[in-house]
């Protein structure tokens, strides 16, 4: 109700406010065109960006409102279109949801602002401007239940005056007490449950690769992390072939799941399996350092440093201050170096193992 105030006054109000957000707007978009590609209005299509903007709008209040079965990563799927069940439900949800609410504007004002906030909220992540492998994130939720905890304090509040003023007696406004306290509880003991699956890698992605088996990134960054391990069993080695192997069937041109069968392969001792799996990658993604790096590495291991050296190089140059990249050079630097000296060709070994004192 504070149009009554004049549009002037409102206006005079926001703008300090508007031009904050044209500026971090301007920013951000410059941002993720440097650090991420942004996904192009021509690839999904008009009906496509339609659905995701719906299921954003839709997911993020019905998180807040129910908030179970949460996932680490809400993979965006190969194809979006509007006729999917989940993105047309979305879509039919919202805009039955918001004519209500328009229709009892009069009698619940309330509702539709905490609505309307939401969406204004989400707009920024809900895909309208789009960059990455997510559909949704948990955490945007807050932003959308900031509304929604106001009017149910709000209810709280006019319950207790109501009840202290006799209208309704002391019961009801006791009651919701009571429950406000159980639902906050309940959430806090939630809270402390989600802590428990971001402690570590592992737990994380397990959960993901849980909620959802067809997740492409899920599915091959639990067998990274497990062939991070310090130890790995048998058992787990074979489970994380097993899960990179479906994320290719998935998505074969996902040049990240290779490289981590590289990884697995390597750590099975197959190297010749290993290195075509990271020359896949590599063929994939000509210009991502990573598979580089691990087939310069895989191959310097092999005493192939010849080939190796040049992998590395290249993997080092846009990254020269990554140690384990720097730390891979050098030792293929020297151990080249090494052989070479103890070949007796002096002239080729020398400037290899200054090279490789610079580094290490």
């Amino acid at each position: 109700r504070r149009l009554r105030l004049g549009w002037r006054a409102l206006l005079l109000e926001k703008w300090p406010y508007a031009a904050i957000t044209l500026v971090g707007a301007v920013v951000a978009i410059f941002a993720l065109r440097i650090g991420a590609s942004t996904s192009a209005w021509s690839q999904t299509g008009m009906g496509a960006r339609v659905g995701v903007v719906a299921y954003a709008f839709w997911f993020y209040p019905s998180r807040w409102v129910w908030p179970a079965g949460l996932s680490p990563l809400y993979e965006l799927p190969p194809r979006v279109d509007l006729s999917q069940g989940r993105f047309l439900g979305s879509l039919v949800a919202f805009v039955a949801v918001s004519a209500c609410l328009v229709l009892l504007r009069r009698r619940a004002p309330w509702a539709l602002a905490a609505w309307a906030y939401s969406s204004l909220v989400l707009l920024p992540v809900s895909g309208i401007v789009h960059a990455g492998f997510q559909l949704a994130h948990d955490r945007y939720s807050y932003l959308s239940g900031l509304g929604f905890a106001v009017v149910a304090g709000g209810a709280l509040w006019a319950l207790r005056r109501a009840g202290g003023a006799d209208r309704l007696g002391r019961a009801p406004a006791t009651l919701a007490l009571a429950v406000a306290g159980v639902v906050v509880l309940g959430l806090g003991a939630a809270s402390w449950g989600q802590t428990r699956i971001w402690r570590d890698s592992d737990s994380l992605w397990e959960r993901a690769v849980a909620l959802d088996a067809d997740c492409v990134v899920c599915a091959h960054n639990l067998p990274g992390a497990i062939v991070r391990r310090r130890e790995p069993s048998p058992a787990m080695i074979d489970r994380a072939e097993t899960l990179v192997r479906h994320a290719i069937e998935l998505r074969p041109d996902h040049f990240r799941s290779y490289d981590t069968l590289g990884a697995v392969l390597a750590h099975r001792g197959l190297t010749a399996q290993a290195e075509e799996a990271f020359r896949q990658a590599i063929r994939l993604a000509p210009n991502q350092v990573g598979p580089e790096a691990n087939l310069g590495a895989l191959l310097a291991r092999q005493g192939r440093y010849t080939e190796a050296l040049p992998w590395l190089r290249k993997a080092v140059a846009p990254q020269p201050a990554s140690p384990d990249f720097r730390r891979n050079l050098g030792y293929a630097l020297r151990n080249h170096g090494s052989d070479l000296a103890r070949q007796g060709r002096l002239d080729e070994a020398v400037p290899l193992l200054a090279e490789a004192s610079q580094i290490l």
